[in-house]
């Protein structure tokens, strides 16, 4: 496929037949930054693991932009299982969350849990979580055009660390919790023990906790739940460092 062309999302709910809409965002982008025109080729993803190739169809005196699609290539799974990665990370400071997402989304994560434990400083008020969430969900959709990522992860709403260990959201998810004084290291042996595990879990989602770690409690909480526990080395990890490290870790030695 000619890379020559300019990648625009397409939410999947403004594709109809053999045309997509573009949103006020990209459609400015592809107007007044690009200035591209109408005939001029494009690809188009839609978040859920389809890409077309398009044109531009009509620009609105508005700027909102319309594409012809032209052709539609599915997603191709590498992995005939479809097990999917999710991460359920708690808030963090700074605006590590927003890079969370922005690292989520290349390495193909496909649920992110945002979460807050004991420990977690910051807070988001019920009120501004909708902006939040359009705010990560924007990230997301940039982070993915950049590195050419087909799947946007799911991101949900604030959960409560203890409520959620509980929620139906993990029901059939084998879970992982890195810990520096584990017993266990993530090492060829610990993830050759897990594979067979593998044929009947839909999920694998790994929890990172906030800057000052997991409690005792919720550790022997997740314990309770059956979660594996383990050490990626005797290095102490910022939770941003742990997220990409740990995520890595966990889908290189299953294979995933």
């Amino acid at each position: 496929m000619p890379r020559s062309l300019k990648r625009f999302f397409a939410d999947p709910r403004f594709i109809s037949g053999s045309y997509a809409s573009l949103d006020a965002e990209e459609s400015h982008h592809l107007r007044h930054v690009l200035r591209l025109s109408i005939g001029d080729g494009i690809e188009l993803f839609d978040g859920e693991g389809n890409l077309f190739l398009a044109s531009v169809h009509e620009i609105e005196k508005k700027d909102n932009v319309t594409a012809k699609i032209e052709k539609k290539i599915p997603l191709r799974s590498k992995d005939a299982r479809n097990i999917r990665i999710c991460a359920a990370v708690s808030l963090l400071q700074r605006g590590k969350t927003d890079f969370i997402v922005e690292k989520a989304t290349e390495l193909g994560v496909r649920k992110l849990f945002p979460f807050a434990a004991e420990r977690t400083i910051v807070r988001i008020s019920k009120p501004s979580e909708p902006k939040v969430l359009e705010k990560w969900r924007a990230i997301s959709i940039q982070a993915a055009k950049q590195c050419e990522a087909l799947l946007l992860p799911e991101i949900t709403p604030v959960q409560n660390l203890s409520r959620f260990l509980d929620s139906p959201l993990l029901r059939g998810a084998l879970l992982f919790v890195a810990h520096p004084y584990a017993a266990h290291k993530a090492g060829p042996a610990f993830f050759r023990a897990l594979k067979p595990r593998l044929k009947n879990a839909r999920d694998i989602t790994i929890f990172i906790g906030p800057e000052g770690g997991f409690t005792d409690g919720e550790i022997e909480n997740f314990k309770r739940h059956g979660t594996f526990i383990f050490s990626v080395g005797s290095a102490l990890l910022k939770a941003d460092t742990a997220f990409i490290a740990v995520t890595s870790i966990v889908k290189y030695g299953l294979g995933l």
